[in-house]
This record gives structure tokens, sequence and C-alpha cells, in this order.
């Protein structure tokens, strides 16, 4: 996706490169990240399960995700405070769209049954979450 002068560029995090040069490149990198997710989506939405699987993996998307959600890493309190509110956020949206979607009940229905009939059965998010890893413990 990068071409080798972009892939410099984010790996000196911008240092030595002036002002316009950054400012051109953190714009062709949105652009390039933004292309790429929407590429992934048709991907995803359009391609058999088989070579679906072959790139949507958990071999391939913990290192990502773990890239991405990491708070740790060497940047200002108020940058760390912005990361976490709007990882916060992310997180939030990706629980209600799995609820939304009634993903606990499509992908762990056994669970699910169980689940839905509890006293809990208020608590429909952390349901999702409940559904979806006891089922994932057992495939």
């Amino acid at each position: 996706m990068l071409t080798d002068s972009m892939r410099r560029f984010v790996m000196s995090n911008g240092r030595g490169y002036d002002k316009a040069t950054q400012r051109v490149y953190h714009q062709r990198l949105k652009q390039y990240a933004l292309a790429a997710v929407e590429d992934l989506g048709l991907i995803a939405q359009n391609m058999p399960e088989k070579m679906q699987g072959q790139i949507f993996n958990h071999h391939i998307l913990i290192p990502f995700f773990e890239l991405v959600l990491n708070i740790n890493g060497d940047i200002s309190d108020k940058d760390r405070e912005v990361k976490r509110k709007r990882l916060l956020s992310l997180i939030r949206e990706l629980l209600f769209t799995l609820q939304k979607n009634e993903m606990d009940r499509k992908l762990a229905r056994e669970v699910w049954n169980v689940l839905r009939h509890s006293p809990r059965s208020q608590l429909t998010a952390l349901n999702v979450i409940e559904a979806i890893f006891i089922a994932s413990l057992n495939p």
C-alpha cells in the first residue's frame, strides 16, 4: 500500500522533513489508509470465505489490533488521553454494532439460547461479549 518513500517518512515520524513535506505526506497517508480500509471492506463483503479466512484471521488481525489499541506508546499525556477517549468510543461502537446486528445470536447460537434466559438478560452488551467468547472456546 505505501510507497518506499512513504514508509521511510512514517518510520522517521516525520523527522528530517520540512513542514510542507510533512503536510503532503500526512494527507497522502490519510487518503491511502482510508482507501485501504474501504478496499478491505469490499473484500469482506464480496470475496469467498476461503479467501477472507486467509486475510481476516487472528494471525494477521490481532497484531494489527494490538498496535491500534496500544495506549502505552511514546506519546504525551495529552495525546494519551485523546487516544484513550477515541479507543473507548471505538470499542463502544463495536459492541453496539455486534448487538445491533445480533452477532451474538448468529455466531454463538447455543450459548445465546442459555444466556437469554438468564436474569442478567438486560445486560445485552455484556451478553454479546460473553456469548461470543464462550462459543469461541469450543468452535
